[in-house]
């Protein structure tokens, strides 16, 4: 708590009230109420110190409160976008995905501002599409976000095609070969310039993030399409090759792309998961990329290092494609898998980001998907005993697929 504490507290104003905060949030160790009490009497019409008990509140998994905090925040100040942004947050972690997405826009704008005020600058015709009938258009989607985000919601983009013409999906080059096989997608302008979107005469665009407002998607009406992602027919016969034959195939994926900072709360040190790589029958696949995939080396560990062949998401999902297994901390992996209806466990932290529910072992937007979560914050212990126990269910032959 005191960690998380003093992270917030470089992040808002008022460093004398926010030190306040952090003094009442570290003397009420034995619950919340001391803190909801404290802001609904101390703090009522101050929005960053309410969105500052709101973010402690998180920490506790006190969500309810949070949203409570966050919500008097925009009372007292409607346009204060870091509230706006943690409701969102809580929304979705709630299982509130409508009153979620009510908000992406804020989220978006603040996500990449100096692009979004270009791009509406230089691009002044393209009217914003509402979801209107547009037959005969140019539709511009743009896919924003994190490379997770962006599998995520491409799953709406038939949909989007179902109402009109011409759809285009402006992205990066590494997600533009696997998300050119999503339907619905007429065209794929990778990493594309404004000068030559302009040319191109569109006549809408959409952040692609905000198409599930757009359709009204609630926690009820997510759409379960199952696999939405579909590998490269040529790169699975190659890796068909390179991958062993006996044993289950599981992929791993033990750090994000924080590995090594103080703040990274989502990935695993290697040695801690080294009770899984010695299960017998289980062939362990690295599909880790970056820095963190060293650790392996450091810890002399025998896997197959399929990450070190990856160009693009393209080449990744050939190799996903034909796991029995994928397991993943909180990354895009995690997306990916579902996207491809592989099998995935997700190793998510106590405090897990918005596109995961706060309680439940499954996500509504991927059935392939099982969610382990930590107990305690920095703790991965339980988590990978709960792993180590249902992969040596399979390997003593107790039963012969995985069950996501």
């Amino acid at each position: 708590m005191q960690k998380f504490c003093m992270e917030i507290y470089d992040e808002y104003e008022d460093p004398a009230g926010c030190l306040q905060m952090i003094q009442v949030a570290m003397k009420a160790r034995s619950g919340s109420g001391e803190l909801a009490a404290w802001g609904r009497t101390e703090q009522s019409d101050n929005p960053t110190l309410l969105t500052i008990l709101g973010e402690i509140l998180c920490c506790r998994h006190e969500f309810s409160l949070a949203r409570e905090c966050f919500r008097k925040a925009l009372k007292a100040h409607p346009d204060f976008l870091p509230a706006e942004m943690k409701l969102m947050e809580v929304d979705f972690m709630l299982g509130d995905l409508a009153a979620g997405f009510s908000r992406m826009s804020f989220y978006l704008n603040a996500l990449t501002p100096h692009w979004f005020r270009q791009f509406r600058t230089l691009l002044p015709e393209l009217r914003e599409w509402q979801g209107e009938i547009f037959s005969g258009k140019k539709l511009l989607v743009v896919a924003v976000g994190g490379f997770g985000d962006k599998i995520l919601f491409a799953r709406f983009l038939h949909r989007i095609k179902a109402r009109g013409g011409t759809v285009s999906l402006m992205v990066g080059k590494s997600l533009a070969g696997l998300l050119a096989t999503v339907s619905g997608v007429d065209e794929v302008l990778a990493d594309a310039t404004f000068g030559e979107v302009k040319a191109r005469g569109f006549h809408y665009f959409l952040r692609l993030p905000e198409a599930p407002a757009i359709f009204g998607i609630s926690q009820r009406t997510v759409p379960q399409d199952g696999a939405y992602i579909t590998a490269d027919v040529e790169l699975v016969r190659q890796w068909q090759r390179r991958l062993p034959t006996a044993g289950l195939k599981v992929g791993l994926v033990w750090a994000g792309s924080g590995y090594g900072d103080v703040s990274d709360q989502r990935s695993i040190p290697l040695c801690q998961m080294m009770p899984l790589l010695a299960l017998p029958g289980v062939q362990y696949i690295s599909l880790q990329v970056g820095p963190a995939a060293r650790e392996k080396d450091a810890l002399s560990v025998k896997m197959l290092d399929a990450a070190d062949s990856f160009n693009s998401f393209t080449d990744t999902a050939a190799v996903v494609s034909q796991l029995d297994l994928i397991i993943s901390v909180d990354t895009a992996m995690v997306h990916l898998a579902g996207a491809l209806g592989r099998p995935v466990w997700a190793l998510l932290p106590y405090l897990s980001s918005w596109q995961w529910p706060a309680k439940g072992e499954h996500s509504p937007w991927y059935p392939s998907a099982r969610l382990f979560r930590q107990s305690e914050q920095a703790d991965w212990t339980t988590v990978v005993r709960a792993l180590h126990h249902e992969l040596s269910l399979y390997s003593r032959g107790k039963y012969s697929i995985i069950k996501a």
